[in-house]
């Protein structure tokens, strides 16, 4: 818990360029909803989209290995996306159309396709693809501190230098 004593919702932050971090300057209280909202559009830089851990799972979100391999907090949060802790994904609603690619986290990409075996449609993987921008996760503090129980993510300022 934190040092108020109350298991409070923090942000760990992809960036596009960087590794990844707890923003220690943005917490989600129960009494702050609208500048909830305002954090998470600033964490994304703009119009949030909240995907939730089932969906995020089945689109086979991973971090590259190649991130994985090179340091250990894009490793704790590929932990973090494949745990069984709850979660929420905060992407720009936009997405591709104003975001640098997030090479580092990976998705399935789908497509719809006519199903001629029982008349309906069918969704079909095209591809991999990147997430696009700086993606939030957001989890609560104590969820985190049981999988990140070495102290691997640093806490620091939302956009704060390394």
């Amino acid at each position: 818990m934190s040092a108020t004593g109350r298991n409070e919702t923090v942000y760990v932050i992809l960036p596009v360029v960087g590794n990844p971090y707890i923003a220690k300057d943005m917490k989600l209280t129960k009494t702050n909803g609208d500048e909830g909202l305002r954090t998470e559009q600033k964490i994304v830089g703009g119009l949030v989209n909240w995907i939730n851990k089932k969906n995020v799972k089945d689109s086979k979100t991973t971090i590259h290995r190649m991130f994985q391999d090179a340091e250990p907090r894009w490793a704790m949060a590929n932990k973090i996306i494949h745990g069984n802790k709850a979660y929420k994904f905060i992407v720009n609603e936009n997405g591709i159309e104003e975001c640098c690619a997030n090479m580092a986290v990976l998705k399935m990409d789908y497509t719809w396709e006519r199903d001629k075996e029982n008349g309906g449609y069918k969704s079909v993987p095209t591809g991999i693809v990147p997430w696009f921008g700086i993606i939030g996760i957001r989890i609560k503090e104590d969820h985190l501190k049981m999988l990140d129980t070495e102290g691997v993510l640093p806490y620091k300022n939302f956009m704060e230098e390394d």
